[in-house]
């Protein structure tokens, strides 16, 4: 599957941006902790092929699990990032074990990454506001983002830039990463 999203750095808190998606139309979906651990590969350089092997902890209201992730090379297209995503889900026994496999296989889990999560929906489109362990508040908007809301979130009195690079990325580049 193709993800298609655009991240963008949030000025404020996040309760006034819940409110803002609700008037325009979007239902909060669901409430989680995440915790994302990557992995680097035996024998490939992930971050110069722009890839990323991730096995992520979800505690939601709704329940909790775990989903091991392939991202493949991004694309951009203005302010939206494409990337090839194939991911599964997994029990929480199975993400324990997957996660023992990986690196008895030699895969190194070298980066975790933490926040908290509000999932919304509407027009199609899944909205998350992310407070990240690190680096504050961000908004994702995931699916065909039309460009009318694009230009309504710039706007917004929390909008406070669109945003190119991973969490992860983000999170190496201040030294801020366990």
């Amino acid at each position: 599957m193709i993800e298609r999203e655009v991240k963008i750095r949030v000025r404020g808190d996040s309760g006034s941006v819940v409110e803002w998606f609700k008037s325009k139309g979007f239902t909060p979906a669901d409430s989680c902790y995440e915790e994302d651990r990557y992995f680097t590969h035996p024998c490939r350089d992930l971050r110069s092929t722009d890839e990323a092997l991730r096995l992520r902890f979800r505690r939601c209201d709704s329940g909790a699990g775990y989903y091991l992730t392939y991202k493949g090379p991004r694309l951009t297209e203005g302010v939206v990032k494409s990337r090839l995503e194939i991911e599964a889900e997994l029990s929480s026994e199975q993400g324990e074990v997957i996660g023992e496999i990986l690196k008895r296989m030699g895969f190194d889990e070298k980066f975790v990454v933490r926040k908290k999560r509000v999932i919304m929906k509407g027009s199609g489109l899944n909205v998350t506001i992310d407070d990240v362990e690190g680096l504050g508040l961000f908004v994702e908007i995931e699916g065909e983002i039309p460009g009318w809301l694009t230009k309504m979130v710039e706007g917004a009195s929390w909008f406070n830039g669109y945003v190119e690079k991973t969490y992860l990325e983000l999170l190496i580049e201040g030294n801020k990463v366990s």
